[in-house]
């Protein structure tokens, strides 16, 4: 999803008081708290979004739900962007911090899709090949499967699409054939 200008400016602003006061990963644990929280409640985001909820109804929610379970920085920080009046804003914040933390640690999100589950071995040879072919420093994996793609894996990484696919390998013979 991208984020506006806004947001990456407010998420640069956490990253650099959590450099400050040496808790990056504090606050990249307490954002990718936030983060599931919103994603997993439709209500939660509906609430934050919502233009006739008043602040300090919001601010007090907010309060209530995230003020025992994440830190003090990353609450204070929020509590700020509340008083702005930019509720609407946070999740997008979150998400930026947490691409802005990706950024600082080298860290590239990557999508492994394959028509079954793979063995442990098989994910890190895929890994390793990623890492030396790709010049990956640090890796995320996010895995699906889709049994469309009959056989072999897609990777997707930075916008890139690595489609060793039983489907795609078909589609390419078919190509040749109609042509």
């Amino acid at each position: 999803m991208p984020q506006s200008r806004v947001s990456i400016r407010y998420a640069k602003a956490l990253l650099g008081l959590a450099k400050e006061q040496s808790s990056v990963d504090a606050v990249f644990e307490d954002m990718q708290y936030l983060a599931e929280a919103i994603r997993s409640s439709r209500e939660l985001d509906l609430f934050l979004e919502s233009p006739i909820i008043k602040g300090d109804k919001k601010a007090k929610v907010f309060s209530s739900l995230f003020k025992e379970k994440i830190g003090g920085l990353s609450y204070d920080f929020l509590s700020l962007v509340l008083k702005k009046h930019r509720e609407k804003d946070i999740q997008h914040i979150v998400e930026a911090y947490i691409e802005q933390y990706n950024l600082l640690n080298s860290i590239t999100k990557v999508q492994l899709t394959t028509a079954q589950e793979l063995s442990q071995e098989a994910e890190a040879k895929i890994i390793s090949q990623l890492k030396d072919q790709a010049q990956l420093k640090n890796i995320e994996l996010e895995k699906a499967i889709d049994p469309s793609i009959i056989g072999g894996f897609v990777v997707e990484y930075d916008g890139k699409i690595l489609d060793a696919s039983v489907k795609n390998n078909l589609n390419q013979i078919k190509k040749r054939f109609t042509a």
